[in-house]
């Protein structure tokens, strides 16, 4: 069971840049009801005096204007000097989490918080908000650095299935060298991301060490299997792979629910997949390489 183990902490480490919790307006307070009494007399309504927004807090009312979803509020804090960058930018991972493209339009020139970048670079790629993930690319004021270690922007939008963000983000640079987004499309049973890393942007089948290859087998998808050893995944040089098929093995002898999941046919399919790939390497291993023979140089 060490390899399950090792599986789990990869792909916990492909999804290892905090997700913030969703950011929502919070619940408004109901006005308690007033005990019905006695109709006083009749008498001439007041005109109630409009309320004009002041943006007297400018933390706290930024990041409420950003969850009311109020763009001329928010518009209102920005012009009075309110910090878009306050409390780790709050204000803004919320409305890249969100969609709100005008509410990003309107912060993103005053943003210099690289974490809170980072974040909602990570959060748009996860939910596919592609024009977000659009303007923080290509935004002049801060780089962001996509291979900085603990960054997985290719891991979320591959587990989420948004092909055309994993293209900007390979065309902006972005790398998948340790396999992270690649385990989290096949986790995430996301084929078509899986194949656009594979093929497309050119991750090696070998990323991770055999670890993209041992989740593929233990997902039960024969496509990931075949794939991977079709570009050429050296099955045979990887521990971790040997213990995936014992592993499978391990699980069929019991009785449940898992047991019959791992019983079924596929498997006997990626089983026979893999160790044929083992077998055909160890052969081509074995064979003597005969020399040519060369001929003497003339005197």
């Amino acid at each position: 069971m060490q390899a399950l183990s090792m599986r789990n902490m990869f792909l916990t480490a492909a999804l290892a840049l905090a997700t913030p919790a969703i950011l929502s307006a919070p619940a408004k307070a109901e006005t308690p009801r007033a005990t019905p009494t006695a109709k006083p007399a009749a008498k001439a309504l007041a005109k109630p005096v409009p309320t004009v927004f002041t943006c007297s807090n400018p933390s706290s009312d930024l990041i409420e204007s950003v969850n009311s979803q109020n763009i001329e509020n928010l518009q209102t804090c920005l012009t009075q000097g309110a910090d878009a960058n306050a409390q780790q930018g709050e204000g803004f991972v919320s409305a890249a989490l969100r969609g709100e493209i005008d509410m990003v339009k309107a912060m993103l020139p005053y943003m210099n918080d690289v974490a809170a970048l980072e974040r909602s670079l990570a959060m748009a790629a996860l939910r596919g908000h592609e024009e977000i993930v659009d303007l923080i690319l290509t935004n002049p004021k801060v780089t962001l650095d996509l291979n900085k270690p603990g960054t997985r922007y290719l891991a979320y939008a591959a587990r989420s299935g948004h092909v055309n963000i994993l293209r900007k983000l390979v065309a902006a640079g972005a790398r998948d060298d340790e396999g992270f987004a690649m385990a989290s499309a096949i986790d995430g049973g996301q084929r078509s991301s899986f194949d656009y890393l594979l093929q497309d942007a050119k991750i090696s089948p070998d990323a991770g060490n055999g670890m993209v290859l041992s989740m593929a087998i233990m997902s039960g998808n024969k496509h990931y299997v075949t794939a991977l050893l079709d570009r050429g995944a050296e099955a045979r040089f990887f521990p971790i792979v040997a213990e995936s098929l014992a592993d499978i093995r391990k699980h069929r002898e019991g009785s449940g629910p898992e047991a019959a999941e791992y019983k079924k046919p596929v498997y006997d399919e990626i089983i026979a997949l893999v160790e044929a790939a083992i077998s055909k390497a160890e052969i081509k291993i074995a064979s003597p390489i005969t020399a040519k023979p060369v001929a003497p140089v003339p005197l």
